[in-house]
């Protein structure tokens, strides 16, 4: 019989795995979705921002 120690170790485990293969299957998503200049860019937002700024006179 397995003691509690192995038990959570196998649940630790699973758990690890779930993780990994979520953040691939997001990293992929992500990847399909944008364009690599957005993904990379350093002034992510900025366009978001300046959509919502008044003209200055």
């Amino acid at each position: 019989m397995m003691d509690f120690w192995n038990v959570l170790e196998y649940a630790a485990w699973g758990i690890s795995g779930g993780l990994m293969l979520w953040m691939l299957i997001d990293a992929l998503r992500v990847g399909a979705e944008h364009d690599a200049d957005a993904l990379i860019s350093s002034r992510e937002g900025s366009d978001e921002l300046l959509a919502f700024q008044e003209p200055t006179p």
